[in-house]
């Protein structure tokens, strides 16, 4: 090949190219696919990819294999067709983003073919996966056409908001579906008054978060809505103080997800039950309900809930000096958020293991760990985030990283003011 040694060793710092023991230069295996593949003329990789998708379907590859197959092949039809079995198959994976990148090669392929159903669909996995803006950008180009569709794309939006920490723009939003859908559909009103009752959390107004879930108990025909309601209720009683009431919320809920069978909600309730347990300083009782939340996550398949559950195990340990298994669930949570691409939770797991860390004392681990959380909140836009990342990073070189590391924490902790 015609190639200069500074273009072989940029392949190689790729993953495209290797040295062998001989000093020859070969191709990696994941190398020789795509390279082949481009030395082929339209219509003999165009028949390529397309015998190497039928290969797929005779050999039952998974619904997801099969599906990017046709999409390479450029054979919409048959790409769009295995859309809903391999996104169900790799929902359960827990890999949401996986999932809507297959809609996302389908609707490269014919983009005046994307229905509303389609666009919806792939901004609920793109929210699922923690990508909020592009979410919200997929959410509103979703049409009138279908107004129980639109409507839904509404509460998808205001969730987005939420996400986004945008209160004002999510609760004026949640109000409108709510109003909307009451006489259309009572459990879309209810959720929308749920997620309205979930914004409205975040402002500290506990009586009037009882309020919206008492609303939302009332409304909702669906029981699954409705345990979550009287969830979300048993919550805000817990931070109003009422302890008592809180708790006997969450237990009836926790039953009503067990009857149903819902191990996700059901992770989801134990979180809550475990706050109460650690605002009353029962600490051994909050890591006993996180870890069967951990249980639940894992029976759900459900990723997310994984790694909040190993964030929230870390959080107890470390209050209870127990540094090691702190170290331990923390080096899992970023390894699931990792894993699933659930971009917003990436850097929560990275600070929490960049704490544990500092505390061990092993400073350059922790200072990778502060470089690529600063990276990805200063990149999201988490203010917040950007500056308990640059005080922990003034921390660690206080500790003695560096001559003259007085100066440098000086100025970290400087910049995140």
């Amino acid at each position: 090949l015609d190639v200069t040694r500074e273009e072989l060793e940029g392949a190689r710092d790729a993953g495209v190219a290797t040295t062998a023991a001989d000093g020859r230069w070969r191709l990696t295996q994941t190398a020789l696919g795509p390279a082949l593949l481009d030395a082929l003329d339209h219509t003999a990789r165009a028949t390529v990819l397309s015998r190497a998708a039928a290969a797929l379907d005779v050999a039952k590859a998974s619904g997801a294999t099969r599906c990017e197959a046709w999409t390479r092949a450029g054979d919409v039809a048959k790409a769009r067709a295995l859309v809903p079995e391999a996104v169900a198959s790799l929902r359960a994976e827990g890999l949401p983003l996986a999932a809507a990148r297959l809609y996302e090669g389908v609707r490269a392929l014919a983009p005046e073919a994307a229905s509303d159903g389609d666009l919806f669909s792939e901004a609920e996995l793109l929210h699922e996966g923690g990508m909020v803006a592009e979410a919200e950008a997929l959410a509103a180009r979703v049409g009138d056409g279908d107004r129980d569709l639109a409507l839904r794309a509404l509460l998808l939006r205001g969730r987005l908001r939420r996400s986004a920490g945008d209160t004002d723009g999510a609760e004026a939003l949640l109000d409108r579906v709510a109003r909307e859908a009451l006489t259309r559909d009572p459990d879309l009103a209810a959720e929308a008054t749920l997620e309205w009752a979930r914004a409205t959390m975040v402002r500290g107004a506990y009586a009037e978060v009882q309020t919206r879930c008492a609303e939302a108990t009332a409304m909702a025909r669906s029981p699954k809505v409705r345990a979550a309601a009287r969830a979300l209720g048993g919550v805000a009683a817990l931070y109003a103080g009422e302890a008592a009431q809180g708790t006997a919320m969450l237990e009836a809920a926790r039953g009503e997800d067990a009857s149903l069978a819902l191990p996700r909600e059901e992770a989801t309730l134990l979180v809550y039950l475990a706050i109460g347990r650690e605002r009353a300083g029962d600490l051994a009782g909050a890591r006993s309900l996180h870890e069967q939340s951990l249980d639940r996550a894992r029976a759900a398949g459900d990723l997310r809930a994984m790694v909040t559950a190993r964030i929230n195990l870390g959080h107890i340990a470390q209050r209870t000096g127990d540094l090691g298994a702190a170290l331990e669930h923390n080096e899992a949570a970023l390894t699931l958020a990792r894993r699933a691409g659930i971009r917003t939770v990436v850097p929560t797991a990275r600070l929490n293991l960049a704490s544990q860390l500092l505390r061990i004392g092993s400073l350059d681990r922790a200072r990778a760990e502060l470089d690529a959380a600063l990276a990805l909140a200063r990149d999201a836009g988490a203010r917040d985030m950007v500056a308990a990342a640059t005080l922990m990073l003034g921390v660690a070189s206080a500790r003695g990283w560096a001559a003259g590391s007085t100066c440098s924490a000086g100025s970290y902790c400087w910049a995140s003011r």
